[in-house]
């Protein structure tokens, strides 16, 4: 005989009212979703890191809808909007008329050159007339370096101190109060123990520059007179002070005339002088 299953009338009662109950919230969670409003998807600026340009898109809208009411989704516009982020430098009204009165590819004589220069000099302070010299370097060959004596003097007075053994101990503390060093050869093993404060500010003594001496009180005397350093940057370009702009042309001639002749001439490209800040005038 097969099994038969009592069924109690109570227990079917509530299975009902549990189905129903089911229901009611499967019906109040659809209704709640219908009533949700449309969602929006907003796209923001993007910025192009390789070509620096704003990529402008416009707002995409997602609808919900029913599928028979669907419409299809508006399409994606890249706009590509280029500027230009580096402003061109320009210089001042001062400037521009002074370089009006050069002309730029001509070579001036040092005379006429420094008559122009005097000119065009805008400046309300006493200007540095400075020499820049474009050297030709070929392949092994050592970037220039020296020493020469202005015979009319340096446009700058520059401090200059004796190394002894005081001397290292205010470096060590930080302060330094002097544009060139001096010292001996006996000195240079306790100087080494400031290198890396004195290295990077170019004021470690070296004999390339003419600061390690044997006679400091001569060395010190013959700088205070005029005897300046020269080298080359990491371009290849000299830049000299050789006086100032309120200074008698015979004795800027005279400068210019001693600096030339330790350069040699094969490795000269260019010379050119100006005054601070102005525009510089080709020389022959």
């Amino acid at each position: 005989m097969g099994r038969t299953r009592g069924i109690v009338i109570g227990e079917e009662v509530e299975n009902s009212s549990k189905l129903k109950s089911q229901n009611a919230k499967v019906v109040e969670k659809k209704e709640k979703k219908e009533k949700e409003p449309k969602a929006e998807l907003h796209v923001e600026p993007v910025l192009d890191d390789q070509s620096d340009t704003v990529l402008e898109r416009d707002t995409l809208k997602e609808s919900v809808e029913s599928p028979a009411d669907e419409k299809p989704l508006e399409k994606k516009v890249v706009k590509r909007v280029t500027h230009n982020s580096k402003k061109k430098r320009s210089h001042s009204s001062h400037y521009m008329s002074a370089r009006n009165v050069i002309d730029a590819n001509k070579k001036y004589s040092v005379s006429d050159a420094l008559e122009l220069l005097k000119k065009t000099s805008y400046t309300k302070f006493d200007g540095t007339v400075e020499i820049h010299v474009r050297t030709i370097a070929k392949k092994g060959q050592d970037p220039l370096r020296g020493l020469v004596s202005l015979p009319s003097g340096a446009p700058k007075q520059k401090k200059i101190v004796v190394a002894d053994d005081a001397l290292i101990e205010t470096i060590k503390s930080g302060k330094i109060n002097f544009d060139i060093l001096l010292a001996m050869p006996a000195m240079m093993p306790k100087l080494a123990l400031v290198a890396k404060i004195l290295g990077p500010k170019g004021l470690m003594p070296s004999p390339k520059s003419g600061t390690v001496v044997d006679d400091p009180k001569t060395a010190l005397q013959e700088l205070s007179s005029g005897k300046v350093e020269y080298k080359t940057d990491s371009l290849g370009n000299i830049h000299l002070g050789i006086g100032k702009v309120s200074w008698d042309s015979a004795q800027l001639i005279a400068n210019v005339d001693v600096f030339l002749k330790v350069i040699p001439v094969n490795r000269i490209g260019s010379i050119a002088l100006c005054s601070t800040m102005g525009p510089s005038i080709k020389i022959k």
